[in-house]
C-alpha cells in the first residue's frame, strides 16, 4: 500500500547560499555552502541566514 505524501513532502526544494553558520535537520552548513530548502522553510531566514542561489550565467 502506497502512502500519500503531505503537501510539505511534495513541496519543491530550491538551492540557497548560506550566509552564516546554519544547523538544519541535524546537518551543519558553513557560510558559502549550498542548502536545499522549500520556499516556506527559507522565508524566515532570507537575507540574514540564506539567500537564493544565483542562476548560472548563460
Amino acid at each position: 500500500m502506497a502512502t500519500k505524501k503531505t503537501a510539505a513532502e511534495k513541496a519543491e526544494t530550491k538551492p540557497y547560499d548560506v550566509l552564516i553558520p546554519l544547523r538544519l535537520d541535524g546537518d551543519d552548513y558553513a557560510p558559502g555552502d549550498e542548502v536545499l530548502m522549500t520556499d516556506a522553510a527559507a522565508e524566515p531566514l532570507l537575507g540574514s541566514v540564506v539567500t537564493p542561489k544565483a542562476a548560472p550565467a548563460a
